[in-house]
């Protein structure tokens, strides 16, 4: 749950909490109160918002929350709209902040502040007309929408189709198209339909919108085995492997489709023809749905029908009328359009050999026998990678980079630089080793105290064997690391430019910190040998003592390692 603290204080919020003032803390208690009211009643959205209005509160005006003032306020709306946030968006900040002062005004939370006290009283909120700047798809868009998509045979080509098709045919929520079921739509002498709801009026649907849905279930292999209850709209299951979606498995039918994938297809596909970026939404689409529904002279009671819609005529005519003025000022805008443009790859292609392969920082796995020749090497310190960091970062100030990258790189790279030279000089080994006697001697005390020989060697020489495995598996890592170091080594040194010897930097960087932390773990006196295999023991000993008392059965079913 975040707090002022984490606004007022972003660097140190924990020691800003041990430091405020008791006004601070009381109207902290208060604010984490109210979000938790909020959580409880209100979605995960309202209270991302909630959190994003007091971020921008706090950095516009860094007054206490008892200290701001309307005039605060008339400046904080003022400084949105400079900032180019939307008059929503505008709206939304100052009514959130509202509802808390109301909140606390309501609860008493600070007596020493007048009864009434609320900055967002007398600050007006922008005023907006409905239906101002939408934006709506013209006839041309459109056609070069679904003329790009006709190009693509994919079935995840075909199922898209079918969405948008449905989309413009249709005013329906968004909710209802994505988990439509297949009893939900059909076809009679007459014509196609739709029904959002049981014995619900069935909307006629457009040919081109009932074909396309037939076609994108027959070519996926799905037709024949629709039946009551089956999402028409599903997510494929590797959507990115070439030539899947072509058989009934290759879909997961009881996942409806999400607004996230068809968002993002319907982005994928504007993009490529150049649709301007506000249209590359659903609700867009259906806009347009509707006032393609109007022009071909559908009745005002038919619409109501169409849009699902429990407004009363007059105000579903105002609402039409203003939506409509946006209609035609935008239908003949068609500039900027490629209709040229090839529909864009949808699958991944797998590369042979090392083909495209840079420096192999993102593979899972390195090459095998580079790895082996370094684990040959036996290396433990880091000293030819601090060598080499040290000329990247000198490489970074010689290029004379007029970047605004290069000084987050270059600060990060110092960072990464400072903690390896810290770690290399540091006496943590020493601090183990000192903790671990302690530990040996105890053991001694209280074999001693048993009457029974304590072997320290013998101790040490199970730890190590208990470590072995991991060690293992901790030496290949190590090696894996520094081979990747010296590909991005190498890669940087070549003829790269100035952008990519930044990008070079900074991945040699990362890796510097992977490649400490390895040997921080993989160190002879580690923290945490000992101690592992000592609970390791105990957890033996108790899973021991349950199998003679209680059955093996139940410790197989009920008792694993780490949980006792």
């Amino acid at each position: 749950m975040p707090s002022l603290y984490d606004y007022y204080f972003p660097d140190a919020p924990q020691s800003a909490a041990s430091m405020a003032s008791r006004r601070f803390k009381k109207w902290n208690r208060a604010f984490e109160s109210w979000l938790r009211e909020r959580e409880r009643t209100s979605g995960e959205n309202t209270i991302k918002k909630t959190r994003l209005a007091w971020k921008r509160l706090v950095c516009y005006c860094k007054k206490m929350p008892w200290e701001i003032n309307p005039q605060d306020m008339q400046g904080f709306r003022r400084w949105m709209k400079e900032e180019g946030l939307a008059s929503v968006s505008i709206n939304s900040t100052l009514g959130i902040i509202g509802i808390f002062y109301q909140w606390c005004q309501e609860h008493r939370i600070d007596p020493a502040c007048p009864e009434d006290f609320n900055p967002l009283k007398g600050v007006d909120r922008i005023k907006r007309r409905k239906f101002e700047a939408v934006s709506l798809w013209n006839a041309m868009e459109v056609s070069a929408l679904f003329g790009l998509l006709r190009k693509d045979p994919s079935p995840l080509a075909k199922r898209d189709t079918a969405f948008f098709r449905l989309r413009l045919g249709t005013g329906a929520l968004l909710k209802n198209l994505l988990e439509l079921r297949w009893e939900q739509v059909g076809q009679d002498d007459a014509s196609a339909w739709i029904c959002w709801r049981e014995h619900g009026p069935r909307i006629s649907l457009p040919q081109e919108a009932w074909h396309a849905v037939q076609d994108y279930l027959s070519v996926s292999g799905r037709l024949d085995n629709m039946q009551a209850g089956t999402f028409v709209f599903v997510l494929l299951l590797t959507p990115s492997r070439e030539s899947t979606g072509y058989k009934r498995e290759d879909w997961l039918e009881d996942k409806p489709l999400s607004i996230q994938v068809i968002s993002k297809s319907l982005k994928r596909y504007g993009r490529s023809l150049g649709i301007p970026e506000a249209k590359l939404n659903l609700a867009a689409m259906k806009r347009t749905a509707i006032m393609q529904r109007l022009e071909a002279g559908e009745s005002l009671e038919g619409m109501q029908a169409f849009m699902n819609s429990c407004d009363t005529r007059s105000s579903l005519k105002y609402k039409l009328e203003l939506l409509k003025g946006q209609w035609l000022r935008q239908k003949d805008d068609t500039g900027g359009l490629n209709i040229q443009v090839e529909p864009p790859c949808r699958s991944r292609k797998d590369f042979v050999g090392s083909e495209t392969l840079i420096h192999g920082y993102y593979r899972r796995r390195q090459d095998p026998q580079a790895v082996k020749k370094v684990l040959a090497q036996n290396i433990e310190r880091m000293d030819d990678e601090i060598h080499a960091l040290q000329e990247l970062m000198q490489g970074l100030l010689d290029r004379e980079l007029d970047d605004t990258r290069l000084l987050e790189v270059y600060s990060r790279l110092a960072t990464s630089l400072g903690n390896m030279l810290s770690s290399r000089a540091s006496g943590d080994d020493a601090a183990q080793h000192r903790k671990d006697s302690l530990t040996l001697d105890a053991f001694d005390q209280f074999y001693t105290r048993l009457g029974s020989e304590f072997s320290r060697q013998a101790l040490q020489q199970a730890v190590a064997r208990f470590a072995g495995s991991a060690d293992e598996k901790l030496a290949e890592q190590v090696a894996s690391v520094r081979v990747l170091l010296g590909n991005v080594y190498r890669r940087a040194n070549e003829n790269v430019d100035d952008g990519e010897y930044i990008h070079l930097a900074n991945l040699y960087g990362l890796g510097c910190v992977r490649l400490s932390k390895l040997l921080k773990i993989r160190s002879p006196s580690s923290k945490g040998r000992l101690d592992s295999y000592i609970s390791w023991c105990i957890d033996e000993a108790i899973r021991q003592f349950w199998r003679e008392n209680v059955g093996e059965e139940y410790c197989r079913r009920n008792l694993h390692p780490g949980n006792n």
